[in-house]
């Protein structure tokens, strides 16, 4: 995401892929020890975290009036994150295609 770019585009674009531009890790990534609990955590972060980090980014470029859209997206991705790696499997090429 840009500042001033098109939210609502990119935020279809990206519903249910890895990750906004592609995944930085995911050629590196060669096991499913840890996904559990990577995932688990993801799922704890709270909404007042999201809101925040949301808020932020406003006063950086995006627009205040995209911040609800953001917010759904974001726990979207949160509640969803085992489903959306599960989905995009193929994408991490090493991993062992059994797992977690």
């Amino acid at each position: 995401m840009r500042p001033n770019g098109d939210v609502d585009a990119t935020i279809s674009a990206c519903r249910g892929q890895l990750a906004i531009g592609g995944h930085c890790l995911a050629a590196e990534l060669n096991t499913w020890n840890g996904f559990r609990a990577w995932t688990e955590k993801v799922k704890m972060l709270p909404d007042y975290f999201l809101e925040g980090a949301i808020e932020a980014s406003c006063t950086v470029g995006i627009p205040h009036g995209k911040k609800n859209t953001i917010y759904d997206f974001l726990r979207a991705r949160r509640d969803e994150i085992e489903t959306i790696v599960m989905n995009n499997k193929a994408a991490i090429s090493k991993l062992p295609s059994l797992g977690p």
